[in-house]
C-alpha cells in the first residue's frame, strides 16, 4: 500500500490530494507547488458558525429545514499522521442560493435577520479575504492558451454559483465529447506546449491532459481553480476498510466532537489520479472531476462510480505497517530517555569525571539514533524490494538519482526525462528507461484500464534493481557509504 487512511463513510469518494500546482508554466509543461493546506478551511469554518445557530440556518435554506443536506460537504480524514478536511459532494451538489446569501452576508450587502455573534465571529470575513485571495492567485492563465481558449469554447464568464456550477458542468461535458481518454498519448513534440498539443493537436491523453486543460478553461471563464493530483478513494472502498474509531468533529454536534464509527483503507498506487479543484464562494475548495468517465471505465465522472477493487493487503503487510509504527515509536522513547539521562548526568556533574560521563551518554545517544534510525530504513527498503510495487519502486529511483548527475532538470515531463537518462548514461539505455516509464505512467494514470501485465512488472522489478546496482558500483567509496548507510537508499 502506498497510503494509508481513515475516515468515515459519506456515501461519496474522496479525493485526497498530495499534491497542488497553483500556477501552469506554459512551455515548460509543469504546475508550480502551492504551499500545502492544513487545519480547518473556509468551508469548515462556514459549518463552525452555522450548526450553532440555527437563525442563521433557517435563513440560509429559507426555512426549508434541509441545512444538513446543502451545507455539509467535509469531513475529517487522517492520513500521513495529519488529520485534513476533505471535501466529499460533486459540485453539482451545491446550493447555489444558500451560498449566494452567505456571501451577501460576507460582502455586507444585506441586512438579515440573523444572530450578531454569528456574523461578528469571523466567518464572514474569513470568506471574503480567501475569496478574494483565490481571484488573486487562481486566475492566472497564459495569453496564448487564452487565445486556443477563445477559439474552442468562448469567452463566457458566468456569476453566479449557479451559473458557475452549471459553466463547470459544460466543461467537463465539452471535454468529454471533444477528447479521447487514453493512457498512452505518446509524448509532446519537442518545444510544443503541453495544454495547447493536447487541445489543438492530439485530442488524447490522461487524466494530467484533462486536469490541467480544464483548469485552464475555468480559470479564462473567472472561476478559481487549481490541478490536484492524488489519490481517489471509492466509496466502496471506505465501506468495505477496516472499521475504526475516527475523531469527526463536522457533525452537528460540532463543538463536542465525538469518535464516530470510521474505516481504514489500505490505498495502492493505482488509485493514482489527477483531478481539478475550483473555489466556490462561501463553500472553498471543491474538488470537480473532469476525466471523461466514459472512457476510463465508469472510474470517474461524479465521483460515484466504484473503481477497481483493490486487492487487500495481506495481515503480514498490515503486521510490517504495524511493527514500523512501534520502532518509531521505541525510537523516539528511547531517544527522550537518552537526552534525558544526558541532561541529568551533564547537570549534575562536577570535573573531568563528570564531563567525561556526560560526553560518552551524548555519542551513546547519536549512535542509539543512528542505529535505530538505519534499523527501521533498511527495513523499509527489503520490504520495498521485496513487495515490488511499480510506484513505490520508481519513487526510490528519484530519489536515488536525485543524489547523482542525473537528477531530473526542473519542468521536465516524464517522457523526455526517460529520454534524458537514456542519453546521459548507457546504464538508462541498457534497461529500457523509456519503455520502463511507459509502465509507470499506466500503473500511475491507467485505473480500471490498467493494462501492465505481470511480465512487465516483473520486468520493471529486475530492472530497478540492476540499474540500483550499477549506479552504487560506479560511485566512490564515500558516496556508495553515505547512500547506503545513511541516506538508506
Amino acid at each position: 500500500a502506498v497510503l494509508r487512511v481513515s475516515t468515515v463513510y459519506t456515501g461519496r469518494s474522496q479525493y485526497i490530494a498530495e499534491f497542488r500546482g497553483i500556477n501552469y508554466q506554459y512551455g515548460r509543461n509543469f504546475w508550480r507547488k502551492e504551499v500545502p493546506e492544513l487545519g480547518p478551511t473556509v468551508g469548515t469554518r462556514f459549518l463552525e458558525i452555522t450548526d450553532s445557530s440555527s437563525e442563521l440556518q433557517d435563513y440560509l435554506v429559507q426555512g426549508q429545514n434541509d441545512y444538513f443536506d446543502k451545507t455539509h460537504m467535509y469531513t475529517q480524514t487522517i492520513y500521513n499522521m495529519q488529520t485534513f478536511y476533505v471535501s466529499y459532494r460533486d459540485v453539482s451538489e451545491i446550493d447555489a442560493s444558500c451560498y449566494e446569501r452567505a456571501k451577501a452576508i460576507a460582502d455586507q450587502a444585506i441586512e438579515a435577520d440573523i444572530p450578531a455573534q454569528a456574523v461578528a465571529s469571523g466567518y464572514f470575513s474569513l470568506e471574503r479575504d480567501i475569496r478574494e485571495e483565490a481571484m488573486a492567485k487562481y486566475l492566472s492563465v497564459d495569453s496564448r492558451i487564452k487565445s486556443i481558449l477563445k477559439e474552442l469554447v468562448g469567452t463566457d464568464r458566468p456569476k453566479t454559483t449557479k451559473e458557475k456550477i452549471e459553466y463547470i458542468s459544460y466543461i467537463k461535458n465539452y471535454l468529454a465529447d471533444n477528447y479521447r481518454y487514453t493512457i498512452s498519448p505518446g509524448a509532446v513534440p519537442e518545444g510544443e506546449d503541453f495544454v495547447k498539443y493536447f487541445l489543438v493537436d492530439s485530442h488524447e491523453g490522461y487524466c494530467t491532459y484533462f486536469a490541467t486543460a480544464a483548469a485552464m478553461m475555468y480559470r479564462a471563464a473567472g472561476i478559481p481553480a487549481r490541478y490536484a493530483e492524488g489519490y481517489v478513494i471509492t466509496q466502496k472502498q471506505i465501506a468495505d476498510g477496516e472499521p475504526v474509531e475516527v475523531y469527526q468533529r463536522l457533525r452537528n454536534d460540532v463543538y463536542g466532537g465525538n469518535l464516530a464509527a470510521g474505516h481504514r483503507v489500505y490505498v495502492n498506487d493505482t488509485a493514482a489520479h489527477a483531478w481539478v479543484e475550483v473555489y466556490m464562494d462561501g463553500a472553498g475548495w471543491v474538488p470537480v472531476e473532469v476525466t471523461p468517465s466514459n472512457e476510463a471505465g465508469g472510474v470517474f465522472g461524479t465521483g460515484t462510480g466504484d473503481m477497481e477493487q483493490y486487492q487487500s493487503q495481506t495481515e503480514q503487510e498490515n503486521e510490517d505497517e504495524e511493527l514500523e509504527e512501534e520502532e518509531e515509536e521505541e525510537e523516539q522513547s528511547g531517544l527522550n530517555e537518552e537526552d534525558a539521562a544526558a541532561d541529568g548526568d551533564g547537570a549534575e556533574s562536577f570535573g573531568a569525571a563528570g564531563k567525561f560521563t556526560a560526553v560518552c551518554i551524548a555519542a551513546a545517544a547519536v549512535l542509539l539514533f543512528a542505529a535505530i534510525r538505519y534499523m527501521i530504513l533498511s527495513r523499509k527498503l527489503r520490504k520495498l524490494m521485496r513487495d515490488g510495487e511499480i510506484l513505490p519502486l520508481y519513487k526510490h529511483l528519484q530519489r536515488l538519482l536525485s543524489h547523482t548527475a542525473y537528477k531530473c532538470p526542473e519542468g521536465m515531463e516524464s517522457e523526455k526525462y526517460a529520454d534524458y537518462l537514456e542519453q546521459a548514461d548507457s546504464i538508462f539505455k541498457k534497461y529500457q528507461m523509456q519503455n520502463m516509464m511507459q509502465i509507470v505512467l499506466k500503473q500511475r494514470f491507467g485505473g480500471e484500464n490498467n493494462t501492465v501485465s505481470k511480465d512487465e512488472a516483473q520486468m520493471f522489478k529486475n530492472n530497478i534493481y540492476a540499474i540500483r546496482a550499477e549506479l552504487l558500483k560506479s560511485m566512490s567509496t564515500v558516496k556508495r557509504f553515505l547512500i547506503k548507510y545513511i541516506w538508506v537508499l
